[in-house]
């Protein structure tokens, strides 16, 4: 799989990232993209993000992101359930072991990040509040929704 890097790229380029090598004992290794998994939002609006195992090194680049659990269905179907959800101006200081969300996300089964890239503040608070509204995440403070079922839910 080859992977085109500039600077809006959300991880680093590595030379082994095309042979699809990991780097043993190593969990800051720079690894391929797993798929694209679509997050909608209490709007209903849909929000394609880029999926990345854990432990993935990312550029300097902003965007939302969702800490999730990748698991199988009982048909086998591959599913994301939204641990943390967060936006950030960079995905490199951000998406690390020092997240003050980590602990939470990990012992919740956090075993993938999906990322979302986007440069404007004001458009990712926007695309976080709006999934916040509409995913129950064991590791946020949720937003209320006009949906009855959140309405027990305070910030």
């Amino acid at each position: 799989m080859d992977v085109v890097q500039d600077r809006f790229s959300p991880i680093k380029p590595s030379s082994h990232l095309s042979r699809g090598i990991t780097l043993a004992g190593d969990w800051k290794t720079t690894m391929s993209k797993i798929e694209n998994v679509t997050f909608i939002g209490d709007s209903g609006s849909e929000y394609t993000f880029a999926s990345y195992p854990k432990g993935t090194v990312f550029n300097d680049v902003g965007g939302v992101y969702v800490f999730t659990k990748q698991y199988r269905d009982r048909q086998s179907v591959i599913r994301y359930a939204p641990l943390y959800i967060g936006q950030t101006e960079s995905f490199s200081d951000r998406l690390t072991e020092s997240h003050e969300k980590w602990d939470c996300a990990e012992e919740n089964g956090y075993n993938t990040v999906c990322v979302y890239v986007d440069q404007d503040e004001e458009s990712r608070l926007s695309i976080e509040r709006d999934l916040l509204k509409n995913y129950r995440t064991p590791c946020n403070e949720q937003y209320p929704s006009n949906k009855s079922r959140w309405s027990g839910f305070l910030l």
